[in-house]
Parts: C-alpha cells; structure tokens; sequence
C-alpha cells in the first residue's frame, strides 16, 4: 500500500513538473516609423499590462525571457499612433514595428495663435535617474513622464509666459517660469521630501514588525540597495544574491498579491521601481513591494494583510 501511495502521488506531480520545464522565449522589438524606416527611441513597448519599457536609441527593446503563450504587444511613441499586435509566443521572436505619424487636427476656418512644445526629462538628484510616472503641467495641460523620466507637453501659447509645474511621490515639487518663443526642453532634478521620507519608512517599518511575526529566517534589502544594483532587472539581482537557493523559491508577492510567474514578472521591474523587498525562509518566499504601492499606504493607520505561508506535503500556503 505505502509504494501504490508513493506511485500516485508521483503520477500527481509529474505534470508540474514537466510544465515547469518548458523553456521560456525571448521577445524583441525594433520600432521604426512607417514610410522612412528611421528608428524611434523611447518608443513605449509594453507586453504585460502596467509594465512598460521603452527603446533604445536603434530603436529596439529585448524583453527578458517569457513564459510562451499568447501575449497582446502594445507600441506608443510621441507623435505616431499606438499600434496593438496579437502575438502567440511559440519559440524567440524578433518583431518590426512600423509606427504611424498621427497628424494634428486642423480647422482652416479657425485661426490659431502660435503653439511650441515643452518637452524634458525628470531625474533624481540624489542618484541621477530617471523619475518615472512624475506628473508635469504647463498651464491647463498636464502629462506624466515615461519610463525614461522623459515627458512633451504639446500645444503649450509660444511668447506667453507659463510655470511648469512638477511633482512625484517622494520628491519636493519643482517648478521653472518660461516664455517660450520655440520649442523648450528642461531638466529637473528633484530633491527627497524629506517629510514623504518619514512617511515611507514607517509604512517599511510596518512590514518588518509584521514579517517578524512568522517564523522564518528572514532577509530584507531596501531603496538603499536597490539603487546601488540599479542596472539589473529585480528577477537578475535576486537570481545573484541567491545563487542556488533560487530554486528554493515558492511563492513570489508583489505588493502584497500572489504572483502565479512571480519571478518573471520581477525580471520586467528596475530596482528604481520598487521601494523594498523581503526574503522569507532563505528564499522560500519573495515579498516586493513597488513605490507605487508604498505611497498607497501612506497615512496616519497603515494596514497591511497578514502573511502566511504554511508548509504542506502538496507545497507551501501562501498568502
């Protein structure tokens, strides 16, 4: 009877185990515009919903490696119309994106005054690197820096006087007065409010109070850290701070959600994106936690799920 029991639950794993190993593929991207070919960079490609990349300056963008399976590929660029390709991922792919210009509507009957473009880039002035989703406004219009920290305002009055305004989580706003006669390109660097600071790190003291609550080794690496691996994708600095333990991992949260392909999806964020990170039972689970979601929980009561995460013979409870 007990070898009939081990036979089963053989039989009951294998497929797991053999879905785990199906290799992943690699997806890259060469945006372009349409009719002249000339590549354009900081193109916006995004092949998960809410994570976005942009191009190099030849124009392209190689994804780490994804689970095959059928993807939706969106491409954005300043000035061209965004494009959406259905792609069913079977092996590496290698895609040429052709990009529209989107021409601005024109009215002949109605007489406009002279606009420019303000256009930019938003960094931090502590690390130089670029501010991501920094909300900028000149006048009545307002937009976000890309992934890049760059941003365009469009239609801005020319030989009119106007502030630009510019404000992100963490930061000190930031403005600059200008009257532009042509097209204007700014640099800001912003400074940590040091107040917004305070607020972080109680909602990070939280989640070590509440981590300390399990018992399991634990292992932490915060903004400090994060910055300084800042040239590797989050999946790639935790893959070299674990070595071999990386096979440990079992469940993967990012702001506090199970993460079916945790890990891939960690090898889409920068470590500038994400504000702290836990390493539970020596890499058991891995707890990220974005910026984003950290200024969520800012506030006088921070509230935060309970973790769980129980041993079991068919694998670990997460939550």
């Amino acid at each position: 009877m007990r070898v009939a029991r081990m036979l089963a639950a053989a039989a009951t794993l294998l497929p797991v185990a053999v879905a785990a190993q199906e290799p992943a593929a690699v997806v890259a991207v060469r945006v372009v515009e349409r009719g002249t070919g000339r590549p354009l960079p900081e193109a916006s490609v995004a092949l998960r919903a809410g994570v976005v990349r942009v191009t190099d300056a030849a124009g392209t963008f190689r994804f780490p490696p994804i689970r095959r399976g059928s993807y939706t590929l969106e491409v954005s660029a300043l000035g061209y119309r965004t494009r959406e390709i259905a792609l069913n991922v079977r092996a590496d792919t290698t895609l040429l994106v052709e990009l529209e210009v989107a021409p601005l509507p024109i009215d002949p009957l109605e007489v406009r005054s002279r606009t420019v473009d303000v256009r930019g880039r938003v960094t931090d002035a502590a690390h130089d690197i670029p501010v991501r989703d920094a909300a900028v406004q000149v006048a009545a219009e307002r937009v976000t820096t890309n992934g890049a920290g760059r941003f365009r305002v469009r239609r801005v009055p020319a030989s009119e006087p106007a502030v630009v305004v510019v404000r992100a989580f963490g930061f000190l706003p930031a403005s600059a007065q200008i009257t532009p006669e042509n097209d204007t390109t700014l640099a800001f660097a912003l400074e940590e409010d040091p107040i917004a600071s305070r607020m972080i790190e109680a909602v990070v003291a939280e989640i070590e109070i509440r981590s300390r609550a399990i018992p399991y080794a634990r292992r932490h690496i915060g903004r400090a850290d994060l910055l300084r691996r800042r040239n590797f994708p989050v999946g790639d600095l935790l893959r070299q701070m674990l070595g071999t333990r990386i096979r440990r991992v079992q469940c993967v949260m990012i702001d506090d959600v199970q993460r079916a392909f945790g890990m891939e999806q960690l090898d889409t964020y920068m470590p500038e994106e994400l504000q702290y990170i836990e390493i539970l039972d020596g890499g058991g689970m891995i707890r990220a936690y974005t910026r984003r979601y950290i200024s969520r929980k800012l506030g006088p009561e921070v509230t935060l799920p309970p973790i769980l995460l129980v041993k079991t013979p068919m694998g670990p409870l997460c939550r």
